[in-house]
């Protein structure tokens, strides 16, 4: 009897010291001051950054809010599979009493028209039991277009020598612009007597900027007019720039007012068209 009691006693002491162990690594393990933050998602879809302000702030949440909180977020840039190097994130910065804060992530290196994937991540020693360690996001550049007022856009080829008024559109800090809805109101009353030739829709604007060389370039754009009235045959206003053996020196600024655009206005579906590139007065643009 007295050993079955001994024995009974000492199973009891036992449990108890287990019981407090458990207790005291409890704390250890659940005490939020380690630093138990989170993003709010694990994927926070897209943003879009500007030229002259290239950051974005990224919100982390805690649920213990008694003490201040710093900590360190580590980032990946990614332009496809290649490193962009020179992305950075700021750390993280709790108050007392606060249970959210933001980062800020930083892609100045990263060009106007590439798309950029932005991995976040906390080290695994801070992240909230059940929490979001790790985060992504899909980053671009864009520029900030300001309104100029009102401009004209005349088009020799597809219209005539019609003066349209349009908006003008500028990118803010860079010799870039935008021609808005330039073949809307030409469409309207088919002008250019192009019939049923006549798409129904045109290019939204057209984008040009003066090059380090001195020319102007500019991107592609729908005139509005289908070949032949064919659907699969639209006709676009190409640059030089994108032909081989072609000189660009056509497209030029006149004054510092006037723009000269010399296209060659090609059809993909016979590999061929109408070359101006050669030539003065095809397409006109005066700014405001």
């Amino acid at each position: 009897m007295k050993t079955t009691k001994y024995l009974f006693g000492l199973v009891v002491a036992i449990m108890a010291m287990l019981t407090s162990c458990n207790k005291d690594n409890e704390g250890a393990i659940y005490n939020s001051d380690n630093g138990a933050v989170s993003f709010t998602s694990t994927n926070l879809g897209s943003v879009t950054v500007l030229p002259n302000d290239p950051a974005f702030e990224v919100e982390i949440v805690r649920g213990n809010t008694s003490n201040d909180l710093t900590g360190k977020i580590s980032v990946e840039a990614l332009l496809g599979k290649t490193p962009l190097e020179g992305v950075t994130v700021s750390d993280y910065s709790f108050k007392a009493g606060e249970n959210k804060t933001t980062i800020k992530v930083d892609v100045t290196p990263l060009e106007i028209g590439d798309v950029l994937t932005v991995n976040l991540k906390i080290d695994d020693s801070q992240v909230s039991i059940g929490g979001n360690a790790a985060t992504t996001l899909k980053v671009n550049k864009a520029y900030n277009w300001v309104s100029l007022g009102t401009g004209t856009f005349t088009d020799n080829f597809c219209i005539g020598d019609i003066a349209y008024d349009v908006e003008i559109q500028k990118a803010e800090g860079f010799d870039r612009w935008r021609v808005i809805a330039p073949y809307d109101e030409s469409m309207k009353n088919d002008d250019g007597g192009n019939g049923d030739w006549l798409a129904g829709e045109a290019a939204p604007y057209i984008e040009f900027w003066l090059t380090d060389a001195g020319y102007v370039d500019y991107n592609e754009f729908f005139t509005g007019l289908n070949y032949q009235a064919d659907g699969n045959s639209p006709i676009y206003a190409y640059p030089p720039t994108a032909f081989d053996g072609l000189d660009p020196k056509f497209n030029k600024f006149l004054d510092d007012k006037t723009v000269q655009l010399a296209p060659y206005f090609y059809v993909s579906s016979l590999d061929g068209g109408w070359d101006y590139t050669g030539s003065d007065g095809i397409i006109i643009i005066t700014l405001p």
